[in-house]
């Protein structure tokens, strides 16, 4: 959980941004909010790599 949350601190633009726009002492709350919600949806309850189900949708258009 700890890694999946500073992947997306680093690297994912709206986390990245909340993090910024928040006091350094409010950043902690911040992080363990994320770390419970990972921790939440982890089909793999912490007993390996974080494994969290998503859906997406892939549009795929034919130029005629």
């Amino acid at each position: 959980a700890e890694e999946n949350v500073n992947f997306f601190r680093t690297y994912y633009g709206p986390t990245l941004r909340a993090f910024e726009a928040l006091p350094f002492e409010r950043q902690a709350e911040l992080k363990n909010d994320m770390l419970a919600l990972v921790r939440r949806y982890d089909h793999n309850a912490g007993s390996g790599p974080v494994a969290i189900a998503a859906s997406y949708l892939e549009t795929v258009i034919i130029r005629k």
